[in-house]
């Protein structure tokens, strides 16, 4: 139905016309009214030149004389308003209130004789619309503060202005739907979202056990005032979490909407005058008092942080609103952001259970991720290395499953177009498919290791990890000694993911954020049930002495203060031990060194990556006794790269260069530390 149609125009000019020969209209008024007004109204003009007010009052009177509307439109907005009032427990003097804020809402000429003519001009505008509707003074001012608390509004008031417009949504309903109950009416308000396919089997890494009795127990008490707020990275489920929790405590979830205010101009969060936030806890409290009598209801309010953190025209949603907002809402309400950041303190203490939405194990994702690719015939492997991909969600997975779904394709065409799909998306978030992983230039082999210290093999070391929880390991060595390879052979022995964290994880350009980023390195790690392995632990823990920085300092003792109370497997490597501060060493359990590879080593590794050894070379390399793992590794990546096989002669020069380089190193100490 159009909003300006024949039947509303002709309910609208009898309104006006009531209000005019109420007898508190003031004649000379009329020259006030603007003609735009005049024609939104009536579809004409008023003449008024070279006439007196008593013939300008009758001219008006003429054009607002038109047939009233067909019982079928009348009828319909009765009943209509009728179920509103009857849903938000409002009586009956509040009926043609709502139908003529349902009028007002449609009608541009309407509103505007009443919010600029009446309220500017006459300074009586609740007397004139008492009158017209044949109701008291006290009883419409009444009406109005009752009609304005439903949530139909944005703030209570008890002028007639105040409840001109309602959200478009209702209104569209109200004048082209014969509905049987308010949920029809409000439809657009909020949406019933489907059932999730997944359960909470699918959450293990997630300890839920607390909550999902809270809220089935909040559901089967009624109890008000319980907020559960849940936080966590963009795509990784909170939403699919939100509904199966909802499923859990066997009611329905109906995600609050934020659609415009203005019937007239076609508005939605984007361009109303009233932010998003506004119109969707203006929505939250219509929904709270519509279900009210529906115990078995949770809504939920996506991306949330817009209300607790959202300006609009120098407008921000006030702290006293926002709490009360939490303390008296009659329905569980879950609200979800991917910024915790931007809620204050004082808002989240006030939520009844904060839960953070975590990435799940690589194990338990492959699970989640199947889900969303049934029926489209991709292999096993394919879904195990989508499990892979670190920055992965199940949201990405769901939107380019949609798409090969879409255009009908299966098997190896739907693997190409889905990979194709997430490669782009996550390129443009600024992420990778492939993250870069350690890859040895020569496969390890533990023979090749010169283990010094506090153990002098690795099976002792293995037998240490998997006999103790949160064992650590600190490793010294020049570069090349094999570190970096001894600590990813020992996460593959023991089958645990491996976090390694470098310098460029941590330090960030914005005071306090460093800190932050430690805490939450170190929470991550223990979600996963990885093994934490600083690489170049001195550029992150260097002598708190040497640091003139207090960001820097206090970055030092927070790494120290979570290293203590970890009890995560933890591996440190540093090829400057006198750089480190001095309370490193005593948050370790073991000191490791990995020194120069020895004369039998040395021989041995030369004929594994070149082949057989002469007597000459054999010569030749007894006199090195700086060389390293890393050493062979550079003559096998350049005998990778030639055309040709390097010669003998050309293999021994290179790692000749390498040994004599650090051997005109060793005036200067290496500071390597040994237990005392």
């Amino acid at each position: 139905m159009q909003f300006n149609s024949p039947g509303i125009q002709s309910l609208a000019c009898h309104f006006v016309k009531e209000v005019i020969n109420s007898g508190h209209y003031e004649v000379d008024a009329l020259e006030e009214i603007a003609q735009v007004t005049i024609t939104a109204l009536t579809g004409k003009s008023l003449q008024t030149k070279g006439k007196t007010d008593d013939e300008c009052f009758s001219e008006l009177n003429n054009l607002l004389s038109k047939p009233l509307p067909n019982d079928l439109l009348n009828n319909r907005m009765v009943n209509n308003c009728r179920i509103i009032c009857k849903a938000l427990a409002l009586g009956e003097e509040c009926e043609p209130l709502v139908r003529l804020s349902v009028l007002c809402s449609i009608n541009f000429g309407l509103a505007d004789f009443i919010s600029n003519h009446l309220y500017y001009t006459t300074n009586k505008l609740n007397l004139l619309i008492s009158s017209a509707l044949n109701m008291g003074l006290l009883e419409i001012e009444t009406a109005t503060l009752a009609i304005s608390n439903t949530g139909l509004f944005p703030h209570p008031c008890n002028e007639v202005i105040g409840i001109l417009h309602l959200p478009k949504a209702l209104v569209d309903n109200v004048v082209s739907h014969d509905a049987s109950n308010f949920k029809e009416l409000v439809s657009g308000c909020f949406e019933v979202l489907p059932r999730s396919e997944l359960s909470l089997n699918d959450y293990p890494h997630i300890n839920l056990s607390y909550l999902t009795e809270f809220m089935k127990q909040a559901v089967k008490k009624k109890t008000r005032g319980v907020n559960i707020l849940i936080y966590g990275e963009s795509g990784v489920g909170k939403t699919e979490l939100s509904k199966v929790l909802a499923h859990y405590c066997k009611s329905s979830l109906m995600a609050v909407k934020a659609q415009g205010e203005m019937y007239q101009v076609k508005m939605d969060e984007l361009t109303s005058e009233l932010n998003s936030a506004t119109l969707r806890l203006q929505y939250h409290a219509l929904l709270q008092t519509m279900l009210t009598s529906e115990p078995n209801s949770i809504l939920v309010i996506d991306e949330c942080e817009d209300v607790f953190f959202a300006y609009f025209g120098e407008k921000k949603v006030s702290k006293d609103r926002l709490h009360q907002v939490l303390t008296s809402n009659s329905l569980i309400t879950i609200w979800i952001t991917n910024h915790i950041d931007q809620i204050e303190n004082s808002c989240i203490r006030r939520f009844s259970y904060v839960l953070e939405a975590t990435t799940p194990p690589a194990a338990i994702k492959k699970q989640i991720l199947s889900k969303p690719l049934k029926h489209l015939r991709v292999t096993p492997a394919f879904k195990g290395s989508l499990s892979l991909i670190e920055d992965l969600t199940p949201a990405h997975v769901a939107q380019a499953a949609n798409v090969a779904r879409l255009i009908n394709i299966t098997g190896k065409k739907a693997e190409r177009c889905i990979e194709e799909h997430i490669d782009q998306t996550l390129t443009a978030c600024g992420l990778t498919m492939i993250k870069p992983r350690y890859q040895a230039e020569i496969p390890f082999d533990k023979r090749f290791l010169n283990l010094k210290g506090d153990m002098t093999s690795i099976d002792e070391l293995i037998k240490a990890v998997t006999t103790f929880d949160g064992t650590r390991a600190l490793l010294f060595g020049v570069p090349g000694t094999g570190k970096t390879a001894l600590v990813n052979h020992l996460a593959e022995t023991l089958e645990q993911e491996l976090f390694t964290v470098k310098c460029s994880d941590v330090l960030s350009m914005w005071q306090g954020e460093s800190t932050k980023n430690v805490a939450k390195i170190f929470k991550e790690a223990h979600q996963q049930n990885s093994i934490l392995f600083l690489d170049e632990v001195d550029s992150l823990l260097s002598s708190r002495d040497s640091l003139s920085s207090i960001s820097c300092r206090q970055l030092v003792n927070e790494f120290l203060q979570q290293i203590q109370e970890s009890e995560l497997t933890i591996f440190a490597a540093t090829n400057s031990s006198q750089m480190l501060d001095k309370a490193v060493l005593r948050r370790f359990d073991f000191k490791l060194i990995l020194d120069y590879l020895n004369q039998q080593q040395v021989l041995k590794l030369y004929q594994e990556v070149v082949g057989c050894i002469s007597v000459t070379e054999r010569q030749a390399l007894m006199k090195m006794n700086y060389l390293t793992g890393g050493d062979f590794a550079i003559v096998a990546r350049r005998n990778r790269l030639s055309r040709k096989p390097l010669t003998h002669v050309q293999n021994i020069q290179l790692l000749k260069e390498e040994n004599d380089r650090k051997e005109k190193q060793q005036n200067k100490s290496i500071g390597f530390i040994t237990n005392n």
